[in-house]
């Protein structure tokens, strides 16, 4: 979004439905003959939610010729474990132009290293994507760390297995507090509940060392977006929701 408006792009936003999912038909009704791009992802970020084939199907056929369909996949491994479509296969069928991106990131650990990858619907919508994008973007110990974690499938597997255990118990425990806790398929979950009660409830855990977000939601709601972290970390977490 910043970088968006650094370049001088006109942003038009679409709230989530109160649910967290994406309001696809606010999105093309949104779409003019100006629009020259339009971003999606799944899982979404940050309410979590899987974006349904029939919607992306819908999506990817009725979105006008002359924009670029961005898919954002950073959730990917997630979103695959938790019963996504195959969104890859969807959007090659999009005779106009889309691109969808990756990264090592999320459910390889390696945020740090900023390692991704993209797919593009033409060689030559790759190679406009590799001009706008900044200098020394990626280095070669981010490189050498992708590749060895290309050679461990088993790491990720794990983890995956450990964070939907955890996800879940997380969600539980917030439910049990009485928010509203959205369906996701990422690695957090989002609990919505008043806006004050968010910033008191996220003030409480940041002097216990945990951070969470704070996201407006539709309605005047607040979403208290929480990363699930190790056995240990989400242990202090329920401890500390307990106590508030």
């Amino acid at each position: 979004m910043k970088t968006s408006r650094l370049q001088g792009a006109k942003l038009v936003e679409v709230d989530v439905n109160p649910d967290g999912s994406l309001d696809i038909d606010a999105m093309l009704r949104k779409v003019t003959t100006k629009t020259k791009l339009l971003y999606v992802t799944s899982p979404h970020n940050p309410t979590g939610h899987i974006l349904s084939e029939e919607h992306f199907v819908r999506l990817v056929n009725e979105l006008p010729a002359h924009v670029v369909l961005y898919l954002d996949e950073a959730y990917f491994e997630f979103g695959m474990r938790a019963g996504a479509p195959d969104y890859l296969a969807i959007i090659r069928t999009r005779l106009q132009p889309w691109i969808s991106t990756r990264t090592f990131s999320k459910a390889y650990g390696l945020a740090g290293a900023r390692v991704g990858y993209g797919i593009a619907s033409s060689a030559q919508l790759a190679a406009a994507y590799r001009a706008a994008r900044p200098n020394f973007t990626t280095n070669v110990i981010g490189m050498a760390g992708a590749i060895a974690a290309l050679d461990e499938p088993g790491f990720v597997s794990e983890s995956l297995s450990v964070i939907e255990v955890e996800r879940t118990r997380v969600g539980d425990a917030l439910a049990q507090k009485g928010y509203r806790v959205l369906t996701t398929g990422a690695n957090f979950v989002m609990a919505v509940m008043q806006p004050a009660e968010a910033d008191t409830l996220a003030r409480r855990l940041a002097e216990a060392g945990i951070v969470v977000r704070v996201i407006g939601m539709p309605r005047g709601e607040a979403g208290l977006r929480v990363t699930i972290g190790s056995t240990d970390d989400n242990d202090q977490l329920l401890l500390k929701l307990s106590q508030a």
